[in-house]
This record gives structure tokens, sequence and C-alpha cells, in this order.
């Protein structure tokens, strides 16, 4: 495995660093509509419009946390000896 030039490190703590907020963010409110989800199923008679609603949430923090995270990974991914990386 070569070495990667300076120009080409990633540099994963500051990286992160500068990201982790956002993605905080984003699992907590997916976290806290999964919640959600399963006190509106759970009660009695299950309350399946805001259940759904929770639902929708929860994918609409996902589709956000993916918008975040994927140009990372790409980014990740992009140098020689990255794990994934396609020679």
């Amino acid at each position: 495995m070569k070495p990667r030039p300076d120009s080409q490190t990633v540099n994963c703590p500051k990286l992160l660093d500068s990201f982790a907020p956002d993605i905080r963010q984003c699992l907590t409110a997916l976290i806290s509509n999964s919640r959600s989800c399963q006190h509106w199923l759970s009660a009695e008679p299950p309350n399946t419009r805001e259940a759904r609603a929770a639902a929708e949430r929860m994918v609409r923090n996902a589709n956000a946390l993916a918008e975040l995270v994927n140009p990372i990974l790409e980014k990740a991914l992009r140098f020689p000896g990255t794990p994934g990386h396609n020679e």
C-alpha cells in the first residue's frame, strides 16, 4: 500500500467535528420520532394517523442523515488504501 500524499490526506477528526452537530441532531430526531411512533402504536386503540406521521418524519430524518454522511463517505473512499476503495 502506497502512502497518501499530504494533499490527499483526510483529517477524519477535523472532518467529523465539523459535521458532528448536524449528525447528532438528525440522530436525535430519528430516535425521538421512532419513540413517538412506538407510543402511538401501543395506545389502545393504536393511533395509526399519528404513528404514520412519526414514521414519515423518521424517513425525512434518515434522508437528512444520509445527505450528510454520504458525501463524507464518498470523499473518504476516493483515496487508494482506504477500505472500500475500488482500485
